[in-house]
């Protein structure tokens, strides 16, 4: 049956690439071939999904990094977005290579290729082929910030006992939550929770210049953001933005939509919608008649988040919510639709401490966002408290490390002396 699906999936991965969803120079990577030779050494191979558990990550990998002497880093993700991230923001010493799909003919070549010592995955990646294959090399495996739903695991739970097979592959298996250890645990091997790395992951990169361009174009007008939104988010931050300037006639409304190639998409819904739009990939800053300012450029969202005191987290109207901790370590008072999916531990922390809103609906979101535009010590005040969330568990990252630190001294990693 595999083999007969090898054509079929490299036709659907012929026609990810066409459609600029897959990197066409890198498509071997998908088939196990490596793109860079293995360097020497202990390698200790990292795994994520997207952009969202891979930026989570990065604090980890440095931290493995710093201790392990003469380590490298070898990190998987599945993305192209996630690819495009991770090039300016891996350390010295790590590698990105795009994850192959769980079939075994590409598993063995790209396990061949890089033999890694140890293996570290994210979330709630979990690849049959890729856990058989990693027991049967006895490669130690290790699960970090476990994310499992109430959904994941009702669905798992009609095939308990492989669910179960697979899990005790982990060696270490920390959740990001006690409910998700929860969860990972009914399935019978124990999972801990000693934070989520998400409240640790480093803030995105800020081109300062460019924040002090922007702010100097916006020129005092009221404004706010629209991060990561999907196809039908925009049409609700453009019903947001008629609602709140019919009091205030200069209001800026600057949509960063999760892909930023729907650029002249979002412009063609401005135009419907007859407002007047401009484009960052165009390389316009918003002028005076500037309605709708769409930051259609990739890897700029944490200008955006430094820039703005008010964030509307996109996803939570449509896929589920992005991560909030991005916009709120840049101070930004954070607003999310309902679906709460993916991300809902960390929202659920920020709104009980009283730093974040979850509305229902657009009509809840354009009050909020008026309310903080009129009241901006109101919306100050959500953004101290998530940041004191953060604060509180800052330290996540050196407790993984301790819970891992005896797999990586079996697997024969050598601690690096600091003087």
């Amino acid at each position: 049956m595999m083999q007969l699906a090898a054509p079929i999936l490299r036709r659907h991965l012929t026609r990810r690439a066409a459609r600029g969803k897959e990197s066409p120079d890198r498509l071997n990577e998908r088939y196990g071939i490596a793109s860079q030779a293995r360097p020497r050494g202990r390698v200790v191979w990292f795994h994520a999904a997207s952009v969202g558990e891979s930026v989570a990550l990065l604090s980890l990998i440095k931290g493995v990094l710093f201790r392990y002497a003469g380590a490298t880093a070898l990190v998987t993700t599945g993305t192209l977005s996630s690819a495009k991230v991770l090039e300016s923001r891996l350390p010295k010493g790590a590698i990105h290579q795009f994850m192959p799909l769980d079939r075994p003919g590409w598993i063995e070549p790209f396990l061949d290729h890089w033999k890694p010592n140890l293996a570290i995955w994210t979330e709630s990646e979990i690849w049959p082929n890729f856990l058989t294959a990693l027991k049967s090399r006895r490669i130690p495996a290790a699960m970090v910030n476990g994310r499992m739903s109430t959904r994941s695991a009702k669905r798992w739970r009609l095939l308990k006992p492989f669910v179960t097979r697979l899990l005790s592959s982990f060696s270490v298996r920390l959740a990001q939550s006690e409910a998700d250890a929860a969860r990972f645990s009914s399935f019978g091997p124990a999972f801990t929770c000693v934070g989520n790395l998400k409240l640790a992951a480093e803030p995105l990169p800020v081109d300062d210049l460019l924040v002090n361009s922007l702010w100097k174009a916006i020129g005092g007008r009221p404004f706010w953001v629209a991060a990561s939104t999907h196809p039908g988010e925009e049409t609700i931050a453009m019903a947001v933005h008629r609602a709140l300037a019919e009091t205030r006639p200069n209001l800026l409304t600057i949509i960063v939509p999760r892909h930023p190639d729907r650029g002249a998409e979002i412009t063609r819904l401005a135009e419907q919608a007859r407002l007047c739009a401009d484009l960052r990939s165009q390389g316009a800053l918003p002028d005076p008649q500037t309605e709708i300012y769409i930051a259609d450029t990739m890897g700029e969202l944490g200008v955006f988040y430094a820039l703005t005191p008010i964030a509307f987290i996109g996803g939570s109207f449509s896929v589920g919510v992005h991560n909030p901790i991005e916009a709120v370590q840049q101070r930004a008072a954070i607003v999310c639709g309902p679906d709460i999916r993916n991300n809902g531990n960390l929202v659920s922390a920020l709104e009980q401490a009283h730093g974040a809103v979850r509305v229902p609906d657009a009509r809840a979101l354009a009050e909020t966002i008026g309310a903080w535009l009129a009241e901006p010590n109101r919306a100050r005040t959500v953004a101290r408290a998530a940041s004191a969330v953060l604060e509180a568990d800052a330290k996540v990252v050196g407790r993984v490390m301790t819970e891992l630190d005896p797999l990586f001294q079996a697997a024969g990693f050598s601690v690096a002396g600091r003087g």
